[in-house]
């Protein structure tokens, strides 16, 4: 499953851009910033790697970010 969000918020900081109501410098930070936010996709082996370094389960990963195990999982 693909994640828009990121590609949704930062379409519509380019229409406040457009209009005027998000400045230039403003939209260059929001545009750095979805920049490094893709960059660092998430793949299953930085999260194998995340939950080794915390130390938690699948299970306990899923419920702090809500989701079920089965998802978590996959």
């Amino acid at each position: 499953m693909v994640d828009t969000r990121l590609d949704k918020m930062h379409a519509m900081a380019k229409r406040f851009n457009d209009n005027g109501t998000i400045d230039q410098l403003t939209m260059r930070k929001i545009d750095a910033l979805a920049m490094s936010a893709k960059n660092e996709e998430m793949t299953a082996t930085r999260i194998k790697s995340i939950r080794q370094r915390e130390h938690i389960s699948q299970g306990v990963l899923a419920t702090v970010l809500n989701m079920s195990s089965e998802s978590v999982k996959k």
